[in-house]
């Protein structure tokens, strides 16, 4: 009896076993992968400038679309300075993607004027947001970032900030050209209108 007890036993648990596996959904997965290991950049960059890094792309390799997050994260306790996120620049920040999907991502540093001199490093990381329930909440995965900020001058990161104004704001370009040529035309009609008066008064003199 004892022994016919175990087998029903056993059996009653693989049933309920199988019964409770059976009637569990499927928990969908996402995940996260890029397709650069790591960022090494060779030319020093200057306060107040910006520099293109090589662009990233980003894949889904799960089974379920998930919403994706760039920003930047550092090593605990590492010795080099941290470049703040707000120099980083991410085109698109934030995005879908289907099971599979991959989307490219354009990356810009935009160097603080008068940051300090030094090497910086950083992780450029793209995140899979939170999604309730979907497994793996919160998967990262990161790409190291390596460059070296060299002393720059109050004059160079004057005239680098200038720069990108006028490439960011296109209408200054032509603004700026327009309100040179108003100051020129006032300043001439300045003079002539001096020398008007001048002649008048050597006329009254004269007379």
């Amino acid at each position: 009896m004892t022994g016919i007890r175990l087998v029903l036993c056993a059996a009653f648990l693989a049933v309920s076993l199988h019964w409770l596996t059976a009637s569990r959904p499927a928990q969908a997965d996402i995940g996260v992968a890029i397709d650069v290991q790591a960022i090494e950049v060779n030319q020093r960059l200057s306060p107040g400038g910006r520099y293109t890094l090589p662009p990233m792309v980003v894949r889904n390799p799960g089974d379920a679309t998930g919403h994706y997050e760039m920003g930047i994260s550092y090593f605990e306790g590492q010795p080099e300075p941290r470049p703040p996120e707000s120099w980083f620049q991410f085109s698109p920040v934030d995005f879908d993607l289907d099971p599979g999907a991959s989307r490219r991502v354009e990356i810009e540093v935009r160097v603080a004027g008068g940051a300090d001199a030094g090497e910086y490093l950083a992780l450029i990381e793209a995140r899979a947001a939170p999604t309730e329930g979907l497994a793996r909440l919160g998967a990262a995965t990161g790409t190291k970032v390596r460059f070296t900020v060299k002393p720059g001058s109050l004059l160079e990161s004057w005239v680098l900030g200038t720069q990108h104004f006028a490439g960011d704001g296109t209408p200054w370009t032509y603004a700026i050209p327009l309100l040179l040529l108003l100051l020129l035309a006032l300043w001439l009609l300045n003079r002539r209108f001096k020398l008007r008066l001048a002649v008048q008064r050597r006329r009254s003199e004269d007379e």
